[in-house]
């Protein structure tokens, strides 16, 4: 039964992305489903390891605008992308930590401002670590 249901909503999403492009394509579906694509998310990432606070929050804040991204489904893809990058095990674990808490905070209606702010801090902090670790390597 929910096998049937899963093909169901494939096949929703299918007959919606079709509707709203004339190409099915995994860009278009994602678009259409409001999942933020890969890219977005590599340059989420790659924006909060390397920009200053400020600056990864504006591009951020704009970017989600911009889409219509919910930072749940940021941090969601997020995490995915963490368990693939070669991070220190203690800098892997702070920052799944960090994003776990967030999620709580989120799903008890915590404001998506703040907890977008904690999320690129809670990348920001392991700057000085990492960099630490490349040094006396």
């Amino acid at each position: 039964s929910s096998g049937i249901n899963a093909e169901y909503g494939a096949l929703n999403i299918m007959q919606s992305t079709s509707m709203a492009f004339n190409k099915i394509t995994e860009e278009n579906v994602y678009i259409c489903t409001g999942h933020p694509l890969k890219g977005d998310i590599k340059s989420i990432l790659q924006w909060m390891l390397q920009e200053e606070f400020t600056a990864a929050y504006h591009k951020i804040h704009h970017l989600k605008q911009l889409k219509g991204l919910a930072l749940q489904d940021i941090i969601t893809e997020i995490h995915l992308l963490v368990h693939r990058i070669e991070f220190p095990n203690k800098i892997k674990i702070q920052i799944l930590e960090k994003l776990s808490e967030i999620e709580l905070r989120l799903s008890t209606g915590s404001s998506e401002k703040f907890q977008m702010s904690a999320m690129i801090a809670a990348f920001n902090i392991t700057k000085d670590p990492m960099i630490e670790m490349a040094v006396s390597a």
